[in-house]
C-alpha cells in the first residue's frame, strides 16, 4: 500500500522522512520496516497499527488500494481462491493467523465433523 501510495505521489519523501519508496528499493524497505518495527517516525508508527488502521490514517487513497477483510486482518497470500481453508480462516478468525492452529481435516471439503478432542481407538471416517 505505501509503495502505491508512494508510486502514485500521494506519500511524498517528506512523508516518508526522506525514504525513496519506489518499488525494487529494498535498502529502502528494510529500512521502512526498522522503523516499523520501533516506531520512529510519524509514518511508521502509524504502519505500525496494521494495514486497516494506517490506511483509515492516510486518507481515502490510502482505503482504497489497501488490502484487508473487513475484521482489518490482513491476507498472508496473494491469492485465496485456491486454499480454501486459508480463506475461511482470514475471513472468520479473531487474531488473523492460519497459524494458530487448525484442528480440522488436511482437506475439510472432503470430512465429516468430528469431536477432536474425544479419544477414539479407530481413526476418524
Amino acid at each position: 500500500m505505501v509503495i502505491e501510495l508512494y508510486e502514485r505521489g500521494i506519500l511524498t519523501r517528506k512523508d516518508t522522512d526522506g525514504l525513496d519508496l519506489r518499488w525494487g528499493n529494498a535498502e529502502a524497505i528494510a529500512m521502512l520496516l526498522k522503523r516499523i518495527a520501533h516506531r520512529e517516525g510519524t509514518l511508521a508508527n502509524i504502519l505500525a497499527e496494521g494495514t486497516m488502521r494506517a490506511a483509515e490514517a492516510l486518507g481515502q487513497d490510502a482505503k482504497e488500494c489497501g488490502v484487508y477483510t473487513l475484521k482489518g486482518h490482513s491476507p498472508r497470500g496473494h491469492d485465496h481462491r485456491a486454499r480454501w481453508r486459508e480463506m475461511f480462516d482470514t475471513a472468520t478468525s479473531d487474531i488473523g493467523t492460519y497459524e494458530s492452529g487448525y484442528l480440522g481435516s488436511p482437506d475439510p471439503d472432503l470430512h465429516s465433523v468430528q469431536d477432536h478432542f474425544l479419544r477414539s481407538k479407530s481413526p476418524p471416517t
